[in-house]
């Protein structure tokens, strides 16, 4: 029997479900549980900053649509990334090498997004003041609600007759802790301008599905700090 050749054996699978090469992910950001109320409260922690606040619970819902819409404001996210800090111990002689050890997994990094600045600014009214009364409500359990779940879903287009999820990562108790500045200036605009804001978060759930019946591969693997 002959033996399928690498051109055929690629073909075989790039053209399965699993094996399709993503062009241009189309990818959506679903705020569950902005503190909207507390938001427009911040007065309260800061007197004078964030007096009525216009549109909050307008932006709320635009951020908080339909589980294939998401947030409209959201126009480029960066995945965190895992990784372990290593090290070398013991004595090094003559050609021997030391070996690897593990010195702990590193810290949670940041997600980031960048935001679509509007008339009704969604960094100013929204992110604003949840990033200074965050400051104020601190980092421990309270009894206000103030951190939210952030979900990320990946869908895929291609060899089916809907656009369906086929990976997902959800960021429980997600906190933004920063709002990036914004220049004002004369020159001629060349693009739509973006407010980029940092969430951390306390531990995330990553979905992986195998084919277009949603079959989990990597169901509920919870990683917690």
């Amino acid at each position: 029997m002959d033996q399928p050749t690498a051109p055929d054996f690629l073909k075989k699978l790039l053209s399965t479900y699993g094996g399709s090469i993503v062009l241009v992910p189309i990818w959506t950001v679903h705020f569950s549980g902005i503190p909207t109320q507390l938001l427009i409260k911040a007065n309260d922690y800061q007197p004078g900053f964030c007096k009525d606040v216009p549109n909050i619970n307008s932006l709320d819902q635009i951020a908080t649509l339909g589980d294939q819409q998401g947030c409209l404001f959201a126009q480029a996210i960066s995945i965190p990334a895992e990784g372990i800090t290593v090290g070398t111990d013991g004595q090094q002689q003559g050609g021997l090498i030391r070996g690897y050890t593990n010195s702990g997994r590193e810290d949670m990094n940041k997600i980031k997004i960048s935001f679509l600045d509007t008339t009704a600014s969604f960094a100013e009214n929204i992110l604003r003041p949840w990033v200074v009364m965050g400051a104020f409500l601190g980092m421990i359990a309270r009894n206000q609600k103030y951190k939210c779940e952030l979900t990320v879903h990946k869908w895929n287009i291609r060899g089916v007759s809907k656009p369906e999820v086929y990976q997902t990562w959800i960021f429980h108790d997600a906190l933004p802790i920063n709002v990036s500045s914004e220049e004002i200036e004369y020159t001629a605009q060349s693009a739509n301008i973006r407010r980029q804001a940092d969430f951390i978060f306390r531990d995330y759930t990553y979905t992986a599905l195998a084919s277009n019946k949603s079959q989990a591969l990597f169901k509920n693997t919870k990683i917690s700090r």
